[in-house]
């Protein structure tokens, strides 16, 4: 699979997570890649206290990019 093939791959996924109600909480760097964890939220934006938690391996670097944006853009 091409690197750019990868990336849009990764990024659908993130983008499910996201359109499906997840925020970024947390993320682990290792060798391997990012291991990105999501969180969902309620209708305010408020995490839900049941932890309904997801996560995924990013090994791409323009996927590593683009959750960076997404976090950024969540903290303002």
């Amino acid at each position: 699979m091409s690197t750019h093939n990868e990336f849009i791959a990764e990024r659908d996924k993130i983008d499910f997570l996201i359109d499906q109600g997840y925020r970024i909480t947390a993320v682990t760097e290792n060798l391997s890649g990012d291991l990105v964890e999501f969180q969902q939220v309620d209708e305010s934006g408020v995490l839900r206290e049941k932890k309904e938690t997801t996560s995924l391996l990013i090994m791409n670097a323009n996927a590593r990019k683009y959750f960076s944006t997404l976090m950024m853009e969540q903290q303002r």
